[in-house]
């Protein structure tokens, strides 16, 4: 049941097609051309997600100019796929940070030891900076 709804807007006439946006368990190829950005495809089924929402909007724009508006529905299986994926995240990896308590907590050696990891290398995180980051992210957080 996940479908792209495509309103197309250029020089005031609309284009309306609808496609679907999975074939199978893959993306539809028409989706990925109207919403190429990855992150962006996952960014709205993650607004549609949390907003417990079935579909949600994609406008393309330039200035004032609105170029094209996609509204995506999503499946639920996809949706409930995606919370269960967050949900995991968030208790293997996450979980640690929310716990309430008096002080800040110490960082998970899976966590120190993938600040070294190369593919982080561009980021120039050390222990320190990750912790400081952390630390502000927990104050602000835990009151």
């Amino acid at each position: 049941d996940a479908e792209v709804v495509l309103h197309d807007v250029c020089e005031r006439n609309v284009l309306f097609t609808q496609f679907p946006a999975q074939k199978g368990s893959r993306c539809h190829l028409l989706f990925k051309h109207c919403i190429p950005d990855a992150h962006e495809r996952i960014q709205l089924l993650h607004h549609a997600s949390i907003y417990q929402s079935k579909r949600a909007f994609f406008v393309v724009a330039k200035d004032k100019d609105v170029m094209a508006i996609y509204r995506v529905k999503f499946g639920q299986q996809l949706i409930q796929s995606y919370i269960n994926a967050c949900r995991n995240i968030f208790r293997s990896k996450l979980e640690w940070l929310y716990t309430p308590r008096e002080s800040f907590p110490a960082i998970p050696e899976s966590w120190r030891t993938a600040i070294k990891d190369k593919a982080l290398k561009g980021y120039k995180l050390d222990l320190g900076s990750l912790k400081s980051i952390l630390l502000l992210w927990w104050a602000i957080n835990s009151s």
